[in-house]
């Protein structure tokens, strides 16, 4: 299994845990006092982490649009969507208001393509794709058509070694399925 798929799973995790605890905090708490105090943790966590994974130099930012971009980001996450996920679950629990989080793709994706300018699915190959793997999970009817689609894998170049080793697997499928017919 990739990594990203288990730090994926390994995040959902946490979330689902925070979300049982952020809960019972909030019987003796407002949601307000929760945002704050969980705000507050986390940028203790993050600043720690920072310092001992790059040193001091780990806070230097790459210049203002990187500024702006994280302050929208942190005022629509961090301060507006917790605290009105807090008051949801407040209110309704997490049984009900979590499953509902679960609408955030949804948004994720429509905003990716409309104000981000990302591509839909169809259109982008993934890191997958770029090592062959697509060729497994497509079936091998597609791999005549998969390693021709782009030129390009997530904005880089195949490298002529790569393109070779894919001129070889699709040979290989060629043959493979030749034989079949044969048989």
């Amino acid at each position: 299994m990739e990594i990203g798929v288990l730090l994926a799973i390994a995040a959902a995790f946490g979330w689902g845990a925070g979300d049982v605890f952020v809960r019972r905090a909030m019987f003796g708490a407002r949601p307000e006092a929760v945002t704050v105090v969980v705000a507050g943790m986390v940028l203790l966590a993050l600043a720690v982490l920072v310092v001992v994974t790059g040193g001091a130099g780990g806070f230097a930012v790459p210049g203002t649009s990187f500024l702006a971009a994280v302050a929208v980001m942190g005022l629509l996450t961090w301060l507006s969507g917790n605290l009105l996920y807090f008051h949801g679950m407040q209110r309704a629990g997490v049984v009900v208001v979590s499953p509902i989080l679960g609408m955030i793709p949804i948004f994720s994706i429509a905003l990716a393509v409309t104000l981000g300018g990302e591509r839909p699915i169809g259109e982008r190959r993934t890191h997958l794709e770029c090592e062959g793997s697509h060729v497994e999970a497509a079936g091998p009817a597609a791999a005549p058509v998969l390693p021709q689609r782009s030129a390009q894998c997530a904005g880089q170049e195949v490298s002529p070694a790569r393109r070779a080793e894919r001129s070889a697997d699709q040979k290989r499928s060629e043959e493979s399925r030749s034989i079949a017919r044969v048989s």
